[in-house]
């Protein structure tokens, strides 16, 4: 079963915060979130991998990143190691 969720963001701090808070309040399927910017998709994986968060089961996938890493962090997102893949809309 596919289950598709839209959450709509007004680039505020609380809103991140809040984002964090409902994916640790329920069981997160696989997801994948899309920033706007290289930047964005950083800070929020980075807010995410937060020991009270994910505790490092958020990858990052960008243009910026070196072909090896962004390799590496899509073989543990379809390994399931990452529960949550945040990735500028580029890609």
């Amino acid at each position: 079963a596919c289950y598709w969720n839209t959450w709509a963001a007004s680039g505020t701090d609380n809103s991140l915060a809040h984002f964090v808070l409902l994916c640790m309040s329920v069981q997160l399927a696989p997801t994948i979130i899309y920033a706007l910017t290289t930047k964005e998709v950083d800070a929020i994986a980075a807010h995410l991998n937060r020991p009270e968060a994910l505790a490092g089961r958020a990858g990052r996938y960008h243009a910026k990143l070196g072909v090896a890493e962004r390799r590496s962090n899509h073989a543990a997102f379809m390994r399931d190691d990452f529960d949550v893949m945040v990735a500028s809309v580029a890609y």
